[in-house]
């Protein structure tokens, strides 16, 4: 199967810092992008209060984007992983460490109000923090790296998860398509894990509706928040030049979807797929 342009906005993370991020903990403060701070970043990432993980997890995302103009994004990545700033954010994204010990430990306030504010940080730490891992897995230094952690697995787990909100999922996809991407041995973890049949899952949540309902497309991204174009885009790096996981995706998907999120066509107004088109070549 060859590429097409689409499937190669793939990289980092589509924005370095989320609108709702900023809306509910302001702007960051550059001041704090110094590399000389960034162990003290690190250090909140790992055992700060859910606002402090919070804000930690924003500023690795934008040292580790492409975003970042004024920085050299390769040599920001590499310190994050010298560091052990990916450590940190894989441990965000678990829910208990080895030892049953919470991982997040939001205080409980009589005020309803700072409670809901306390439980919105440790949400939004977590996407920030699979925001930089996605980031962090566009390089292949520093790739390889958070696949030794055990990024593969964290990140499968997460997008399997029940509950999981839409920005969180589509950094997610985002970042196993970065792993994906040119490595056959993380196109095999990847599929043993059941990471094709999740990201189909998430794939046919998000995209080809029934055709009363409106249905988002791959070349209209107002009406993706990202997430089917991440989860589409991570299913093609998986399928490209690996028959076995292009196989499996035959499986559970039918010929339309199958030529909507690997090949961004719409399928024709009746959902029949012209008999010259049929067989998608790998």
């Amino acid at each position: 199967m060859e590429d097409y342009p689409g499937s190669k906005a793939q990289g980092s993370v589509i924005f370095s810092d989320s609108a709702d991020w900023d809306a509910h903990a302001g702007p960051v403060d550059f001041a704090m992008l110094k590399p000389s701070y960034l162990s003290s970043h690190i250090k909140m990432a790992k055992s700060g209060r859910p606002a402090e993980k919070l804000a930690a997890a924003r500023v690795l995302t934008i040292l580790s984007s492409e975003d970042s103009a004024t920085l050299d994004v390769k040599s920001a990545r590499c310190e994050i992983i010298s560091k052990e700033g990916h450590l940190a954010l894989l441990t965000m994204l678990k829910p208990d460490d080895t030892k049953g010990v919470a991982l997040w430990e939001p205080a409980v306030r009589e005020n309803e109000r700072e409670n809901e504010r306390e439980n919105l940080n440790v949400t939004l730490a977590r996407e920030a923090a699979v925001a930089a891992l996605c980031n962090l897995c566009a390089q292949d230094d520093t790739r390889a790296e958070v696949v030794e952690a055990g990024g593969i697995q964290v990140l499968v787990r997460l997008i399997g998860q029940e509950g999981q909100g839409d920005e969180l999922l589509k950094y997610a996809c985002g970042a196993l398509g970065n792993l994906a991407r040119e490595s056959q041995v993380n196109k095999d973890a990847i599929a043993a894990l059941g990471g094709i049949t999740r990201l189909c899952d998430l794939a046919c949540a998000t995209g080809i509706r029934d055709e009363e309902e409106d249905r988002a497309s791959l070349e209209d991204l107002e009406n993706d928040d990202g997430l089917e174009l991440n989860a589409s885009i991570a299913l093609r790096k998986l399928a490209i030049g690996h028959a076995k996981n292009y196989d499996k995706m035959q499986e559970l998907l039918t010929e339309s979807q199958l030529r909507y999120f690997l090949h961004a066509e719409l399928p024709n107004p009746e959902g029949v797929v012209p008999e010259a088109e049929a067989h998608i070549p790998m």
